[in-house]
């Protein structure tokens, strides 16, 4: 609990913890390594805190507690130059951590092992530190010699590896050697895709968080500069290829984040075995890691031949199963445009820590820009959010601070196209924000009245989505009923049943309302239909996603919630998936976890395409928009024309009142899969051209008879 609430930044409880698991170790005696972790653990916490006398308090414990030729010594060194690192003491450091790095030495006997790398990686990170990238370079290069002559196949070494490769490829950076810097990306992205098998806790993603994507950004810093100077078309290529990896690891953080434990087709069976021969290897590695023998190599050796054979099975069998856990394969910009469209552009966002990268991509051509970012632009951003949030929010202000985001994040990607689809794979804090709202002058005039835009988590995403078809057109509306006096988080819908009747005006199917707008009818029904469309809550969750939920008609059991970890058992083969209501229960805005989590959930499930809301809405003027969105994808429009045609109408109608407000009309998105649907009710249209041409036959044929 201690090293969790660390890792959250809650030091002082973190601390609580800490404190007395160490008061009971040395009053009854503990373990010399118990004493050491937990005594280094507090030092650490208190230099977080910049109390260095605390900090020099549990330094002492550490020494006083490490006999002669104990084999943790180097802890003790370790800890003293963090100590000060602290202060600013960068000579001094550097000694204690030269001490540290000869003691471990001695401990694997001259031998290569990572242990020794780890040593080298903390003088390089402490050279980084003192700006002094070409000696921090000189120590990643000899952290990563030791994996030369080992085996580097293990988990806890490529995790290792994968550290050093991040922190060396900030330092080629710092040196500008950009052209090295790939060769070194590109080892870190094949250790990564090696490693990403076996990611399946909250632990992994922060080692996800904290160690996976500065390598992201850093390839794409290097990429992006020798572009400037060289111009070389291939760069981009690679930028793409960079940018679609961290998009892959966004969503299996996503995974990770909702819990889910169970997927749709996969025998039970199969899980279980591919956890056991994980857990196996890891722990026979483990073994090894502290001592050679050839008996545990030869078992270890058995064992991944087993999981080999296992991950075959489920490559062949359980196709979305494996490319969600083991598909390391991105779509290339070539492919890309042979899916897009004449009319569309495609801009991918990367959200680091220092720039926002965007890359555009159209039938014809690509190009990248990078816009830095410093906390004016975040700040904006969240405060656009709030606004856009807020139907009572100061329109003027609204418009002029979505102005300045537009000339900074999207004009410059296409003040030169023509092309009226915008498909935006989003990031970072642009989750948040609609691209449909972003005034192109200041005032009221938005992009959506030039664009019909889409949004997808990932090009490789769009490519898989692109491939699916819904088994039919017919649609499936939910419309439960909510006491606020029963649940105050679930307030009534006033207009939620007219929205889903509304729909069977342009879709054959079937609407459940009240007491039938239950989960269990969800469970037993919607694999049979075409359209989901969803007139209820859907809570999105950002910091803790696993919560994340649909709300069907509530019941005295309170089992009428949809977890987003259960939509990855669930069986669809729907092509548009559609939730009016959607709100976040988000606190601090992050990445969009809550909203990821869902869509990604809902396309494992079967989904092709979501349309959603990015806040809860006016109950009327979702009422009005989506009548006009369904009415629109019965005259066989794509699903990104159908809504921008509903949002630009909605806009015309109210031009002169408060509801032009971006609030009741922006929120609404629509991602995935947009090609059009053709409605169920066609078949109207047939019989009644089948009519006018049986009468038009019946008369020539009496004309005929008269003439006779």
């Amino acid at each position: 609990m201690a090293e969790v609430l660390k890792n959250q930044k809650q030091l002082d409880s973190s601390n609580s913890y800490f404190n007395k698991s160490l008061k009971y170790n040395l009053v009854n005696n503990g373990s010399s390594s118990s004493i050491v972790t937990e005594a280094n653990h507090l030092l650490e916490n208190y230099l977080n805190q910049s109390q260095i006398d605390s900090a020099n308090y549990y330094l002492n414990i550490i020494k006083k507690n490490l006999p002669d030729k104990h084999p943790r010594w180097n802890v003790y060194y370790e800890a003293k130059a963090k100590i000060h690192i602290a202060t600013g003491a960068y000579e001094k450091a550097e000694e204690e951590l030269q001490i540290a790095l000869d003691l471990i030495k001695q401990k694997w006997k001259n031998q290569p092992h990572n242990d020794v790398a780890e040593a080298y990686n903390n003088i390089g990170l402490l050279h980084a530190k003192f700006k002094n990238p070409t000696k921090a370079l000189e120590n990643y290069n000899l952290a990563l010699q030791q994996f030369s002559e080992i085996n580097n196949s293990s988990t806890i070494n490529q995790t290792v590896v994968l550290k050093i490769l991040k922190n060396k490829a900030l330092a080629l950076n710092s040196l500008k050697l950009y052209s090295e810097n790939l060769i070194t990306i590109d080892q870190a992205l094949e250790t990564l895709d090696q490693l990403k098998p076996t990611f399946k806790s909250n632990t992994d993603k922060l080692f996800l968080m904290e160690e996976a994507f500065p390598v992201f950004e850093s390839g794409l810093e290097a990429v992006y500069n020798l572009y400037q100077e060289t111009k070389q078309d291939s760069l981009l290529d690679k930028a793409f290829y960079y940018s679609e990896k961290s998009k892959s690891v966004l969503l299996l953080e996503a995974i990770l984040s909702t819990k889910a434990t169970k997927f749709a087709n996969i025998p039970k069976d199969i899980i279980e075995k591919e956890q056991l021969l994980k857990s196996k290897i890891n722990h026979l590695e483990k073994q090894i890691n502290h001592t050679k023998n050839q008996a545990l190599e030869d078992r270890l050796f058995d064992v991944k031949n087993n999981y080999r054979e296992l991950i075959t099975t489920i490559e062949n069998r359980y196709k979305t199963y494996y490319d969600l856990k083991y598909n390391s394969k991105v779509i290339n910009i070539k492919e890309l445009q042979t899916l897009l469209d004449t009319k569309d552009a495609l801009l991918s966002y990367f959200y680091g820590n220092h720039h926002i990268y965007t890359i555009t991509i159209t039938k014809n051509l690509k190009h990248i820009t990078r816009c830095k970012l410093n906390n004016d632009l975040e700040n904006n951003i969240v405060s656009l959010y709030k606004l856009l949030n807020n139907p009572k929010s100061n329109l003027e202000e609204l418009n002029s601070k979505s102005f300045y985001l537009y000339t900074k994040l999207v004009a410059p990607n296409i003040d030169n196209l023509s092309h009226k689809n915008l498909i935006i794979v989003t990031d970072g804090l642009l989750n948040y924000i609609p691209f449909s709202s972003f005034s192109t002058n200041g005032r009221a005039k938005y992009v959506i009245e030039n664009h019909a835009i889409s949004y997808v988590n990932s090009a490789t995403l769009f490519k898989q989505l692109s491939e699916k078809e819904g088994i039919n057109n017919k649609v499936l509306a939910f419309a439960p009923s909510f006491d606020a006096s029963i649940n105050a988080n679930l307030m009534p819908l006033p207009n939620n049943q007219t929205e889903a009747e509304d729909i069977l005006n342009y879709f054959s199917g079937k609407t459940l309302t009240n007491t039938q707008a239950t989960l269990q009818n969800f469970n037993t029904e919607s694999e049979h239909y075409g359209l989901l469309h969803f007139a209820t809550h859907a809570i999105l969750n950002d910091e803790t996603p696993e919560y994340s939920y649909l709300a069907f008609q509530p019941n005295n059991t309170n089992s009428n919630l949809l977890y987003v970890s259960d939509l990855y058992n669930l069986n669809l083969n729907t092509n548009l998936v559609t939730l009016s209501a959607c709100e976040s229960g988000i606190g601090n805005l992050k990445r969009g976890e809550g909203f990821l989590s869902l869509a990604r959930g809902f396309y494992f499930g079967g989904a092709s395409s979501i349309s959603s809301t990015l806040w809860k809405i006016n109950d009327g003027s979702t009422l009005k928009i989506m009548d006009a969105f369904y009415k629109n994808l019965s005259e066989g429009n794509s699903k990104s024309l159908a809504l921008q045609q509903a949002q630009v109408s909605f806009l015309n109608e109210n031009s002169q009142n408060a509801l032009v407000h971006p609030y009741y009309w922006s929120g609404f998105i629509i991602s995935g899969n947009t090609s059009a649907i053709a409605t169920t009710n066609n078949w109207l249209w047939y019989v009644a051209i089948g009519v006018v041409l049986l009468l038009i036959i019946g008369l020539l044929v009496k004309k005929n008879q008269k003439s006779s």
